[in-house]
């Protein structure tokens, strides 16, 4: 017979961890038995299991051994160690076979996939003990796992019967309205979750997916940002906070969040994808088409691949016209189409007619940045962000919304003799000189107008609007709707933000007769 001791444990203790007031421990495990309130499980069985042995207040003891017979099978369970896991399960069953056996045993049968018998064993594990109400959350979170969800709202419904403060079955009540679409109702059950439980982060970053679906991404980034504080390396919170982040125009911020993912996830295609394209918006070519390849390389999804030709197409033209005629095949075809097209366009623009900004334009035509903006004596924020260009430097992010420099920007877009160059070129002004979202917007939409000149002779601004919203959306949400809206908007005389110049410049290409002074030299080359 193995020695024992046994170990004085408080009341209070004992009642918090489920233990006797005098645990049994083998000797030879006294030196593992480092703090009284955390004592190993093995530890702990081992000396109820020798205490058995004995025959001593052996009813007393069996009660304990049978709980934490159970506490090592939910251990091995998590881990995924299924036969061990049985093994303690049985041992438990031996001491006495009540309604926790069955219930144990059908998340083991649901581990192994055996979802019938599982379902059959959660049942009798109810019937058992019809107070009892994780068989039912059980029985839901299965039933919502096959798509069957109105039985999983019934069970998940008796689950909250039983045991109103009981807050997962609530969770998943929420989840099922979310998944019919039911946005609101969802809000509110996950509402009512939080009334419950605040520390939920899976909850707050739901919400934040409703508040991105309803485009308040405001709102969106708050919830997401309450799920980080709750758990600081949650991958979904931190995902969907770059896409939101990017909404708002801080693509810098995004650009750093999926950085950080990229260095805890290096194979994961989603992180890859988006970086990759955040990596393309900031002008970071051959960067973008390297994590683009890599997903690629281990996901094979048509649309990365349409994602790395639409970067590809700034490092190796000919690599990306083979890709797209690749894409002609499949479901990106269309996109392909016109990304092969986009890719052949010339500058059609004389720069005779260009009014004022085509003489500089022909000044820049061999110009990189650098070189365009020697010489710009500008004070304040976008004054340093150029010395720092000057220097060899690439600026971090900014706010900045205004108008200075945009004659400059133009003509360096217009100097561009192709279209995929006049593209680079609007990226490498917005990003560098400016920096912000909303000014990547900004030139976004004016290169858009150019090029939209360059192939029709003048600029319809219904046209415009129609395809520039789609693309600065992702730069500037709130941009984006603007722009939307500028035909319908009071236009500004003399604006002093980009923002304000870009909505103001589409409502008097409408109506150029109308159009002040500031406004002429861009209305002349995009209005003939």
């Amino acid at each position: 017979m193995k020695a024992i001791v046994y170990l004085p444990i408080k009341p209070e203790m004992a009642k918090i961890y489920n233990l006797p007031v005098k645990l049994p421990v083998l000797v030879e495990d006294l030196p593992l038995v480092t703090e009284k309130d955390h004592i190993p499980l093995d530890v702990i069985i081992r000396g109820l299991e020798a205490q058995i042995e004995t025959g001593k207040n052996e009813e007393y003891y069996r009660s304990y051994l049978q709980y934490f017979y159970y506490e090592k099978f939910k251990k091995l369970l998590s881990e995924r160690k299924l036969d061990e896991a049985e093994e303690y399960l049985e041992k438990a069953k031996k001491l006495g076979e009540d309604y926790r056996y069955h219930f144990y045993r059908g998340l083991l049968l649901k581990e192994r996939g055996n979802e019938g018998e599982a379902e059959v064993e959660l049942k009798i594990s109810s019937s058992m003990n019809p107070n009892f109400s994780l068989p039912h959350y059980e029985l839901g979170k299965m039933y919502m796992e096959k798509g069957e969800l109105e039985d999983a709202e019934k069970e998940l419904r008796k689950a909250l019967e039983k045991d109103p403060d009981f807050v997962l079955p609530l969770v998943k009540l929420g989840d099922i309205q979310l998944s019919r679409g039911n946005l609101k109702e969802a809000q509110e059950i996950y509402r009512k979750s939080l009334e419950k439980e605040k520390e939920l982060p899976d909850v707050y970053n739901r919400l934040g997916v409703i508040e991105n679906t309803l485009q308040n991404f405001r709102s969106a980034e708050r919830f997401f940002r309450k799920a980080l504080e709750i758990k600081p390396d949650y991958y979904d919170a931190l995902f969907n906070l770059a896409f939101t982040l990017t909404k708002l125009g801080r693509i810098f911020e995004a650009f750093e969040i999926l950085t950080e993912l990229e260095k805890r996830f290096p194979e994961d295609p989603a992180v890859l994808n988006e970086l990759g394209i955040v990596m393309r918006e900031l002008g970071l070519f051959e960067d973008s088409v390297e994590r683009l390849k890599k997903a690629h390389d281990i996901s094979k999804d048509e649309g990365i691949a349409y994602n790395l030709a639409r970067s590809m197409i700034f490092v190796d033209r000919e690599e990306a016209k083979n890709m797209l005629k690749e894409l002609l095949k499949g479901e990106k075809a269309h996109e392909a189409e016109r990304l092969l097209e986009y890719i052949e366009r010339k500058n059609e623009i004389p720069l005779e007619e260009a009014g004022e900004f085509g003489e500089l334009a022909r000044e820049l035509s061999e110009c990189d940045l650098r070189c365009a903006l020697e010489g710009v004596e500008i004070e304040g924020e976008l004054g340093e962000r150029i010395e720092y260009i000057l220097e060899g430097f690439v600026p971090k992010g900014s706010s900045i919304d205004t108008v200075e420099l945009l004659d400059l920007a133009t003509s360096y877009v217009l100097s561009g003799k192709d279209f995929v160059e006049m593209e680079r070129r609007s990226i490498e002004f917005a990003v560098g000189v400016y920096g912000s979202g909303t000014m990547m917007g900004v030139l976004r939409a004016l290169l858009r107008m150019v090029q939209m000149r360059s192939d029709f002779g003048t600029v319809e601004p219904e046209d415009l609007i129609d395809s520039v919203v789609p693309e600065v959306q992702d730069l500037d949400w709130d941009l984006a709707l603007k722009i939307s809206r500028s035909l319908e908007r009071i236009p500004s005389s003399e604006p002093e933000r980009g923002s304000e110049f870009i909505t103001s410049l589409l409502y008097y290409l409408k109506s150029p007769s109308e159009a002040p002074k500031f406004y002429i030299p861009w209305i002349e080359l995009l209005k003939t």
